[in-house]
């Protein structure tokens, strides 16, 4: 999220500033999104907060895109504070100073004031967070459930028809239908990467009944699971009752 400079100032990315500005434009509710976030259940999904967000905007009123915003800023500040091993306010301390002293004048002439007057309200924030708050045991599991060399991002399955034509190539003989399943995933290379697959009928229908069959497991292990003392999610599903 930021950077140390010889001089052990924190160094703010423009696009930390960006979200600094962002939480400081809704001071004003930060209190009763805190309020919120320490209330709600956690979910698990690949971004942390999702469900924690739309909590957000169902009790405090801000748009989707405002209160996973809020969300993400605030989880980012945790783990930084976390990392750096400071305190909450040491760690807006010196993102304080830093803004005052290295911010462009534009942003501090719009942002400035009221990053230090939601200030106090930050780091009351990120001290609430303890290792069972929501937002942690949510971020915590979306870590844990991409932990994987390789994460799924998206398929699809073209289907197209070849001809099989004659040695002049000027009458078709058969045709063939061909299916290719066609998988994008993150390897943690800075683009998306693609893999293509050959399937036939009996592939397409396999693929069907391990899908089933996985949706079947899950449901198993969410009731055989439901009565522990803590809550089953499945990454990006609902959660166990």
């Amino acid at each position: 999220m930021s950077d140390r400079d010889s001089d052990s100032v924190l160094t703010v990315s423009d696009s930390v500033k960006r979200d600094l500005a962002h939480l400081a434009k809704h001071a004003d509710v930060l209190p009763r999104i805190a309020r919120v976030l320490a209330k709600s259940r956690p979910g698990t999904e690949s971004v942390p907060g999702v469900e924690l967000a739309n909590a957000i905007v169902t009790d405090v009123g801000l748009s989707s895109d405002d209160a996973q915003h809020i969300v993400n800023t605030i989880w980012n500040l945790y783990r930084l504070q976390k990392g750096m091993q400071y305190s909450a306010d040491k760690l807006i301390e010196e993102m304080t100073a830093s803004l005052d002293s290295q911010a462009p004048d534009a942003w501090k002439t719009e942002n400035l004031g009221a990053w230090k007057k939601a200030r106090d309200v930050v780091v009351s924030l990120i001290e609430s967070m303890t290792d069972e708050h929501p937002l942690v045991i949510s971020g915590k599991a979306a870590m844990l459930g991409h932990a994987h060399q390789r994460i799924f991002l998206e398929a699809r399955i073209i289907t197209d028809v070849r001809p099989v034509f004659n040695s002049n190539a000027d009458r078709v003989l058969e045709s063939l239908i061909i299916h290719t399943l066609l998988i994008n995933y993150y390897d943690g290379a800075e683009e998306t990467r693609r893999i293509e697959f050959a399937l036939d009928a009996n592939d397409v229908a396999n693929l069907r009944r391990l899908c089933d069959r996985a949706e079947g497991k899950s449901t198993v292990l969410k009731a055989a699971l439901k009565d522990l003392p803590w809550v089953t999610t499945e990454l990006g599903g609902d959660q166990s009752q």
